[in-house]
């Protein structure tokens, strides 16, 4: 495994409209011992740019305190949460081999930058984890401070260059993600479901990019590390809110919780994945039903 440091950690804050949020994470951040930073900001659905020239007056500002340099993508035009989030982590994979992305609706906290080492460290030495999420959604006892899961949870999350390269080929831009489905499969209503969120987004139906990631996840036996502890705080059902229900139970959790690491290895708790399928996604068998009709009348269409 790589021997990762805090100042050799990099942070993608992934921003539109949130100044307060972004100035909140960069804080945090660089309390933490981060030192390397890259900003992604949208364009406006307007020509009104003055948000972007907010975001680059407190960029400018914090730069020059903390006497960090701080490489900017500002889009002139409203890319959308998708595009956005996917422009942007492959124009930071430019410059960094392994990237903590952040959008500015998910606030870490506790011990997260110490999570997010370690994990990047496992995830370099073991092929078949791909990502580190900082998220966890349950309240979990007297287990191990970190564990195996086949469900992605993007809010604060990481991975390395060599991942995203093979997310961007079999996800974005390329048609393969979708292709080979068998019968067999959709007897699986954790891969129906997958490959119903998955295929609206590539569809374009929803705008959004973590549900291609989670079916590729899915479709692959790929695992993510998961923490026992939340670690991120996400306040993305506000005025600014695309996604998140405002009545969400999962929004604005405690996340100021420690990392207890003492070299444990991860491991896979399909009984954690049961309460997530069961209690958080709310996978149900109607799904395969529903999924299959969909590919079949799709098929009917195409022929």
């Amino acid at each position: 495994m790589r021997n990762l440091d805090r100042k050799s950690l990099a942070v993608l804050v992934i921003a539109y409209k949130r100044i307060y949020n972004t100035k909140t994470i960069l804080d945090f951040s660089y309390s933490q011992g981060i030192r390397k930073f890259y900003i992604c900001i949208d364009g406006p659905k307007d020509s009104n740019f003055d948000t972007q020239n907010q975001f680059q007056d407190m960029i400018s500002s914090f730069s020059l305190n903390y006497g960090i340099d701080i490489k900017t993508k500002f889009s002139k035009y409203n890319l959308g949460c998708a595009q956005s989030v996917i422009n942007g982590i492959d124009w930071a994979f430019n410059f960094e081999e392994d990237l903590i992305i952040l959008e500015d609706d998910c606030l870490p906290g506790g011990d997260f930058f110490s999570f997010m080492k370690a994990s990047l460290s496992y995830i370099s030495a073991n092929s078949q984890v791909k990502l580190a999420s900082g998220s966890q959604l349950l309240e979990l006892n007297q287990i191990d401070p970190w564990y195996l899961s086949k469900y992605p949870i993007l809010w604060g999350w990481a991975t390395n260059k060599k991942n995203w390269s093979e997310i961007m080929v079999e996800v974005f831009n390329g048609k393969n993600l979708m292709k080979g489905w068998h019968l067999k499969r959709f007897y699986s209503s954790d891969y129906a479901f997958w490959f119903s969120g998955a295929y609206r987004a590539l569809n374009k139906s929803i705008d959004t990019w973590d549900l291609p990631i989670a079916f590729w996840a899915q479709k692959n036996n790929y695992y993510t590390i998961h923490p026992a502890k939340n670690y991120i705080r996400n306040v993305g059902n506000d005025e600014y809110a695309v996604h998140t229900d405002f009545g969400s139970q999962i929004v604005n959790l405690a996340n100021n919780f420690s990392f207890e690491y003492k070299q444990e290895i991860p491991k896979f708790r399909s009984d954690i994945d049961s309460l997530y399928k069961d209690f958080i996604f709310h996978i149900r068998k109607r799904h395969i039903i529903s999924t299959f009709f969909t590919r079949l009348l799709d098929l009917i269409h195409i022929n």
